[in-house]
């Protein structure tokens, strides 16, 4: 007698113990091996960054200039205060780049309405203290990017250098 004859004698509250018993044994097990799995990554306490949620909520200030600080907090939420080292500008698209020391921040053609409309050029921004908060990214041809976040805006903590 196979085990396919023998399921089909079992009476059916043994067959639901059992089939819930091996579905609980399946999910501990898939629980074990992604903590085993987040500790060969590197992951912080391997836990995967998925079951990690109200800790990626937290923004932290960094040093745009400290190129070490930046890498560690790719992909997190930062705010990030820089010297406006330069700017492109894009009329066609009517967007701007401006470049930090070791990352850039696209801006859309919103937030160059707003600084047009307080009256900066891009030429002016040059030499700026800024401060923006955003999610550090690597974006594969333009390098380090600052996303910015919902509500986006560029703080000017000082003027030009000097001044």
């Amino acid at each position: 007698m196979g085990w396919l004859e023998k399921m089909k004698e079992m009476d059916i509250m043994k067959l639901r113990i059992l089939v819930f018993t091996i579905l609980v044994f399946s999910f501990l097990m898939a629980l074990v091996l992604l903590k085993i799995g987040a500790k060969r990554l590197g992951l912080s306490g391997g836990v995967p960054p998925l079951l990690k949620l109200s800790e990626e909520r937290k923004e932290v200030l960094i040093q745009g200039g400290d190129i070490d600080v930046v890498n560690k907090y790719l992909g997190k939420r930062v705010i990030i205060e820089d010297r406006v080292k330069e700017v492109d500008a894009y009329p066609d698209e009517g967007l701007w780049v401006v470049k930090l020391t070791y990352v850039s921040i696209p801006l859309s053609k919103a937030q160059v309405a707003v600084l047009k409309k307080e009256g900066l050029r891009p030429s002016q921004l040059k030499g700026m203290k800024v401060r923006a908060r955003g999610i550090l990214k690597i974006h594969p041809i333009y390098g380090l990017q600052l996303f910015l976040a919902k509500n986006p805006r560029l703080e000017f903590v000082t003027g030009k250098v000097g001044r």
